[in-house]
């Protein structure tokens, strides 16, 4: 397991490596000059200037300041070797730095991704178990229904769709915000029943072929009771291949929390990057790219540990 970590470890560096590269041209021939933009919204930033007209002897002292006279690969490389020392850079707009503002909103997306995640493995193993055991009754075609609706369904149209029922229409739970528990349920709803959907149809097939063992013929000869051979003898078995989608899917939620943040109003990283965007706030959209990034790397490799501890015939090389 060390050697296989120590090779993958590399290979994580690249991945971070070319995200990062990724962005940062993608911003830059983004149209919209980031001095301009700032100075019409009236945010000093680095440079502490107000208002929107400046001279051409401002404007060019504002990019100096910022870093944005130099080449790209210049800027490349320095927020680079930053990171490696942990530095992140600092806001064009606010002259925070941008890990305080990350760490800042990063507990509040990390929860709504977490207890997504949460339910959806309850949601999709638990209909994906009863599929296998009902195989063709009514209650597999109704799972296979819901895995099929909730594949094909846009979280942000969930979203709204929970919204106006539970909190327009009923006044259950707060549409926005993020206050306590109340205020993230629908949030994680929303997020989370797409990967309960894609869950449900692989526990249900992974469940399947397990039952179909002989080993398991045998146990029914002795006797033993359905519940026991489904739970402790299949169900574990089955779901090496639902912890491979759990994993991904984490990293999925974190993606997909960038929608849900704005559809609920809640602050994390989503709204961060969104508005570091229309800002053409750099360093931020930068250092949030790469937070994802290095935990959605993270998850694959926890993903790849929790394997051998399921099934210790698993070995790494």
């Amino acid at each position: 397991m060390i050697r296989y970590l120590r090779g993958r470890i590399p290979a994580a560096i690249l991945v971070l490596l070319g995200a990062s590269l990724l962005v940062f041209s993608m911003l830059h021939f983004l149209p919209g000059d980031p001095v301009l933009i700032m100075m019409a919204s009236g945010g000093g930033g680095i440079a502490g200037a107000q208002g929107t007209e400046i001279s051409q002897e401002q404007y060019e002292a504002i990019r100096y300041q910022l870093g944005l006279d130099r080449p790209l690969y210049v800027q490349f490389g320095a927020f680079v070797w930053n990171a490696l020392h942990g530095d992140l850079g600092r806001s064009f707009r606010s002259n925070q730095t941008v890990a305080e503002l990350i760490a800042n909103v990063l507990p509040n997306t990390f929860r709504l991704a977490l207890l997504s995640l949460g339910i959806s493995c309850l949601v999709g193993v638990t209909l994906g178990t009863l599929a296998a055991v009902r195989h063709n009754t009514w209650i597999d075609s109704a799972t296979m229904a819901f895995a099929l609706f909730g594949v094909a369904m846009p979280n942000f149209w969930f979203g709204l769709v929970l919204i106006s029922v539970f909190a327009l229409n009923l006044r259950w739970l707060p549409a926005t915000g993020a206050g306590g528990w109340s205020a993230i349920i629908l949030p994680a709803l929303a997020l989370g029943m797409r990967s309960a959907a894609v869950i449900a149809r692989l526990t249900r097939a992974s469940l399947l072929e397990v039952l179909s063992e002989g080993y398991l013929t045998t146990a029914r000869a002795k006797g033993l009771p359905e519940r026991i051979i489904v739970v402790r003898h299949s169900l574990r078995n089955a779901l090496i291949p639902v912890v491979t989608i759990a994993g991904l899917q984490f990293g999925d939620l974190l993606a997909g929390a960038v929608v849900i943040e704005v559809v609920f109003a809640r602050p994390g990283l989503g709204n961060l990057a969104v508005k570091a965007i229309e800002n053409k706030d750099f360093p931020v959209v930068q250092g949030t790219v790469l937070v994802v990034a290095t935990a959605y790397v993270v998850t694959n490799l926890l993903t790849d540990v929790v394997y051998a501890l399921l099934d210790p015939r698993i070995t790494y090389t």
